[in-house]
This record gives C-alpha cells, structure tokens and sequence, in this order.
C-alpha cells in the first residue's frame, strides 16, 4: 500500500544528496544518473559518522555491565503506569520466534506470522480491528501463542497516556496520530493527497511508548513497524538500546516518511544490510490493502531474492531504476513502491 511503504519515485532525490554528501538516502527524478555518482566516500563518511554517534553514546554507559544497565531501565519505567497488563505467553514461545506485528490493523501479517509458526505481540489502536482479530484469532490467544495490545505507540517526543488518535474512514491502516494521514481522500497527479473533513474521526485512545515496550516484554527476533508516522520512536528506542549495550531485534521492517534520515537511523540503531521488498507484489485484490510478507532470511529483495544489500548496493539499485540506458529488466521497477527490511549483526556471545 502507497501510504505504508517506500515509493521508489520519491527516494531517488536523496541519492543525488548523497553523491554530494549529504545524508543518506531519499531518491527521486527523472535524469539519467551514472553509476559513478555513487561515491563510496560519502558512504564512508556517514559510516563513520556513525560509529562516531555509537561511539559517543557508548562512552557515556561507562563501563556498567549490560545486566545493570537493564536493571537500571527497567527501575526508571517502573514509574511510567503501563496502560495494559500482560498475559504471560505460553511454550514454546521465546525470543527467537516472536515477532512485534506494530500496526496490526486487520491482522493479516498476524495471521501469516503465526501460521509460519511463530508467536505475536500485535499493536492497534483501533479497538474495533482488535476486536475483528481477537475473534478471528481466538484459537491462537487461547493456545498462548497470541497477545493483542489495544493501544497506540506514541510518536516521537510525546509523553505516552491518553492521546487524539485520527481514524479513517477510507482505509483502516491510514489511522494515525497525523490528521493528513487519517483524513486523506486519494492521491492526486502531482503525488500530493487529497485531505477531506468527512473522511475521518478522532477518538481518544491510550498509548505507549516503544521505550516501555522493550521494558516489558522479552526482545523479539523481529519488528514490523507499521504506524503511519510514529516509526521514528521505535527506532529511537532500538538506538538507545543499542548504546546501552542491551539486546536488540535482529531484523525489522518498516513504512518510511522520511527515507533520507529514516537509513542514518536504521544505521545508528545497528542495521547494516537491507532488502527492497515491493509492496504492489503483495496487493490483496479488491482491496487498498498490501501484506508486508515473509521477513528475515526469507523476505525476498526486488532484484537479489533472499540475499541481502548493503547500504551502497542499496543505493546502487536506485541508481539503476531511474537509468534509462541500464538495459536491466524492471525486477526493481521505478513505478513500484517498497517496504524496507533491515537486518543487524548477530551478537557476540561472551
């Protein structure tokens, strides 16, 4: 769906930016760009800003160990109510299977996650989609292999508890914290969206922070973060994470409003390879409506399959959409849209 994934039309400006460097990513235009305006300095340039970010917020942990630093947040979040309470879930459910569904909407991921075997946390605000799929799913809650969290992740800079949530009434997975995200009517030629009054309605729900997430609940092996708008604050959180030396998710995926700062982040938070995985491939007919597909290992690039990139062969990949003279058949075609999925490192053991 166009409102929930990366639009390859609109990337292709920040891979110029780059090649003058500037920060990381957003591409868009309809020139001709050579490959040689890919410069591998600029990537070594923000590369190394990075590690300088990580460096910094690594020096200021000390030299506490990771349990403390855990022991430290979790007292420090104790103090924030949670707006629900967790139920406990049930073997053979752990880390290493589960997968956050952040943005379950009408719980198609949820679905497809847990038919592959894996249990769920799934995150909606809208509590009539969290009444839909707690009885579509009733036999998945009862086995233990299911948890729903009727609240909203607060975005960015915003204190979690009760907050103004915009529902539309047009396409359930344009609800957002953001009016011209819930209220928009269709998109226009120029690519702008079309706002109406009556096509949306706000309504009062509770929120949480990703912070307090990953306080109350085992790490696990996968994010998908689909929020209209709000992605930026679980990303931060992973970040800090990081800096604290605490464990992570391995992989995540997620919808990208800002594509230029949303690839410095994802580095600053430890991801290093990606996958372009198009969205108009996973359409569900008759229907608004995209499925984020299989993640990890198993989630399919537009052009190398399973196999992941690196941030410059992700911008490489651009470079060759918009080139005319490329002579590559469309397997990553200019007129798609993407979702973007990230993998980091795997952690040492000590």
């Amino acid at each position: 769906m166009q409102g929930r994934t990366i639009h390859a039309a609109f990337l292709l400006q920040g891979l110029v930016q780059l090649a003058h460097g500037a920060a990381y990513m957003r591409v868009e235009g309809n020139g001709a760009i050579s490959g040689g305006q890919v410069l591998a300095g600029s990537l070594g340039r923000l590369l190394g800003a990075v590690d300088a970010s990580s460096s910094a917020a690594t020096a200021q942990s000390g030299s506490r160990s990771s349990t403390e630093q855990e022991h430290e947040q979790h007292r420090e979040l104790a103090a924030v109510p949670a707006p629900i309470e967790w139920s406990t879930f049930q073997p053979p459910c752990e880390p290493g299977n589960t997968v956050w569904d952040i943005g379950m909407n009408t719980g198609t991921d949820t679905r497809h996650y847990l038919e592959q075997g894996s249990c769920v946390l799934a995150v909606e605000a809208d509590p009539s989609l969290v009444a839909d799929v707690k009885n579509q799913l009733s036999s998945h809650m009862n086995k233990g292999a299911l948890r729903i969290a009727n609240i909203a992740i607060a975005m960015k800079g915003s204190s979690p508890g009760p907050m103004q949530f915009w529902m539309s009434k047009k396409n359930k997975e344009w609800n957002s914290f953001r009016r011209e995200v819930a209220c928009r009517t269709g998109q226009q030629a120029d690519g702008s969206w079309q706002i109406g009054d009556n096509t949306c309605y706000s309504q009062v729900v509770q929120s949480q922070s990703c912070e307090q997430l990953f306080a109350t609940n085992p790490v696990p092996a996968y994010v998908k973060l689909d929020i209209e708008g709000a992605e930026e604050g679980c990303v931060e959180a992973i970040r800090a994470r990081k800096a604290g030396r605490l464990s992570t998710p391995r992989y995540l995926s997620m919808e990208v409003h800002k594509p230029q700062q949303t690839v410095l982040d994802l580095l600053n938070a430890g991801y290093t390879e990606f996958k372009l995985v198009r969205q108009d491939l996973l359409t569900i007919p008759g229907t608004f409506q995209s499925t984020s597909g299989d993640w990890g290992e198993d989630a399919l690039d537009c052009r190398l399959g399973k196999s992941w990139r690196s941030p410059d062969g992700v911008m490489e990949e651009y470079v060759r959409m918009h080139n005319p003279n490329g002579g590559d058949p469309p397997k990553c075609p200019s007129t798609s849209w993407y979702d973007l999925h990230a993998r980091r490192p795997q952690e040492s053991k000590h």
